[in-house]
């Protein structure tokens, strides 16, 4: 971390954004660390200057480019969004792809050295023709229903096209599962923290779950140490199946058609909560276990296991 100046962060005011900038403020006090975006979360007031700039706003790359100037902003980690159907998408659709556009060409014009950018392994889709472990190489498909998958698949695009246009910055993009763990509160932690789960009638999908701490510790090495360009799968090195999650922790499948979930009280959406649960329930009908070695080889393996991260989820919502 004593190499880097200056610090700039997207998306404070998401769990995975202020749980990063907590890390970098108690691992290095010295570093200064600017957040680029509209919302200062309360716990991080007077600690981050918040540079009032919207990334996803026409027209707004040369304010990226002032603010990165203005602080001598040498590491950038784009991090606009909760990777995890919830309630924090932006506004409206395009708003993904013209933010990372934006961020990747003021950071290539301001001299930054290093981009670090967050995604979901949730692009890849859930196909049944999906091999049994996806690779990084894998074409993102998203999901014909979701805006939100759909804007994300553009940013990737967008991050890919600048970063074969400028020599500079060095770009990583971390692309990861479904979060698990104790703390965790997005909405697909939420659906899981019944101890009644409505799932789909016929269906056992393999999954995985990553815990935050193996997120941040991946973050933070992409960051910090030798630069790492390219696309990496930071996921658990195993699987499980559906099925045996719940019984680990003691809950009960509640089978049902997929008419009938469409119904069930809180079942996750995509963006803002307007999109159809139909995607959600997608993704536990088809596989999409993403491989991790070249990533585990990388940034080293994670230290918890899909089992560990849902224990620790357990711990507080069910059974270890």
């Amino acid at each position: 971390m004593a190499e880097a100046r200056s610090l700039a962060i997207t998306g404070l005011g998401n769990p995975v954004a202020d749980r990063f900038a907590r890390r970098l403020l108690e691992g290095a006090p010295s570093l200064r660390v600017i957040g680029l975006g509209q919302r200062m979360p309360a716990g991080l007031r007077g600690r981050i200057e918040l540079v009032a700039v919207d990334p996803g706003a026409s027209g707004c790359g040369a304010d990226l480019e002032a603010a990165l100037r203005r602080h001598e902003v040498d590491r950038v980690l784009h991090l606009p969004f909760e990777v995890a159907p919830g309630e924090t998408f932006p506004e409206g659709e395009g708003w993904l792809a013209r933010a990372a556009e934006q961020v990747a060409h003021a950071s290539a014009r301001a001299g930054v050295e290093r981009l670090v950018v967050l995604s979901s392994t949730m692009l890849y889709g859930a196909c049944t023709t999906n091999p049994a472990f996806l690779g990084e190489g894998q074409r993102l498909v998203g999901h014909p229903g979701s805006a939100w998958l759909r804007d994300q698949c553009r940013a990737e695009e967008m991050i890919a096209r600048a970063a074969l246009a400028n020599a500079a910055p060095a770009v990583t993009v971390l692309r990861h599962p479904w979060l698990m763990g104790r703390g965790v509160r997005n909405a697909i932690a939420l659906y899981f923290a019944s101890q009644l789960v409505p799932i789909p009638l016929g269906y056992d999908p393999m999954l995985q779950f990553l815990h935050p701490r193996d997120l941040q510790d991946a973050l933070e090495s992409a960051t910090f140490d030798a630069p790492r360009p390219g696309v990496f799968n930071r996921v658990p090195g195993d699987a499980l199946p559906l099925s045996r999650l719940l019984a680990l922790a003691g809950k009960q499948p509640l089978p049902m058609p997929r008419r009938g979930l469409l119904s069930v009280p809180g079942a996750p959406r995509l963006g803002r909560g307007d999109e159809s649960p139909a995607v959600f329930y997608d993704f536990l009908c088809a596989g999409w276990v993403a491989d991790g070695e070249r990533a585990a080889e990388t940034f080293s393996p994670p230290i918890y296991s899909t089992r560990e991260a849902w224990a620790a989820f357990g711990a507080a919502h069910g059974r270890a």
